[in-house]
């Protein structure tokens, strides 16, 4: 639904912002920002059914990366 879609790109966006953190490169956290930005738009303007599963996966997939490092 359309509050799922709101949801998960507040998430999204508090997702990069801990990467940027735990980067501990505020250079690149800076330089990677306004691109992140553009991402959710575009990927807000441009999805289609199964997108947000599919978006979704993708962030669990890297947080389970990261986690086993």
């Amino acid at each position: 639904s359309g509050n799922d879609v709101i949801s998960f790109l507040n998430a999204d966006k508090i997702f990069d912002t801990v990467l940027g953190q735990a980067a501990e490169n505020p250079y690149a956290a800076r330089l990677a920002s306004p691109l992140q930005t553009h991402s959710r738009r575009f990927w807000f303007r441009l999805q289609r059914p199964g997108s947000l599963e599919q978006s979704a996966g993708a962030h669990t997939a890297l947080i389970k990366a990261i986690i086993a490092r």
